[in-house]
C-alpha cells in the first residue's frame, strides 16, 4: 500500500512536470505569434508607406528631376526594408511551424506516458485489490480455527 501510494505520487509528479513543459511550449509559441502580428502589421504600414510614395511619384512628373530621384531612392529603400521584413516573417512562420511541430510531439509523448502511468496505477490497483482480498480470507481463516 506504502509502494503504490510512492509510485501513484511519482506519477502525479510526473505529469505535473510535463504539464509544465507544455504550459512553457505554448506560451513561447504564443509570444512567437504575437511577434509574427507585429511583423505583418510592420509589413502592412510599410506597404501602405511604399503605396503613398508610389502615388506622390505619379503626382510629381512635373516636378524636379532632383526631387524624383529622391523619391525613387526612397521607394527603393522601402522596397528593401519591405523585403527584409517579408524574409524576417517567413523565418519566424518557420520557427512557428517548428513549434507546432515541437507542442505535437510533446502531447503525443505525453499521451504515451499517461497511458503508460495508468495501466501501472490499474496493475498496482489489482495487486493492492489481491493483496485485501488475500488478507479478508486469511482472517476469515484464522476466525474459522479459533
Amino acid at each position: 500500500s506504502i509502494s503504490h501510494s510512492k509510485k501513484v505520487t511519482e506519477v502525479e509528479i510526473e505529469l505535473s512536470a510535463y504539464s509544465a513543459e507544455l504550459a512553457k511550449t505554448r506560451k513561447e509559441k504564443k509570444s512567437i505569434e504575437e511577434k509574427m502580428n507585429e511583423v505583418k502589421q510592420t509589413l502592412s504600414e510599410k506597404e501602405r508607406q511604399f503605396e503613398r510614395t508610389v502615388i506622390q511619384l505619379t503626382r510629381s512628373n512635373d516636378s524636379v528631376d532632383a526631387e524624383k530621384e529622391s523619391l525613387l531612392k526612397s521607394v527603393k529603400a522601402l522596397e528593401k526594408e519591405k523585403e527584409s521584413i517579408s524574409a524576417e516573417m517567413k523565418s519566424l512562420e518557420a520557427t512557428v511551424e517548428m513549434y507546432n511541430i515541437s507542442l505535437e510531439d510533446k502531447e503525443e509523448e505525453m499521451k504515451k506516458k499517461i497511458a503508460l502511468v495508468e495501466s501501472r496505477l490499474n496493475e498496482a490497483e489489482r495487486q493492492l485489490q489481491k493483496a485485501i482480498d488475500a488478507k479478508i480470507v486469511s482472517d476469515m481463516q484464522c476466525r474459522e480455527s479459533k
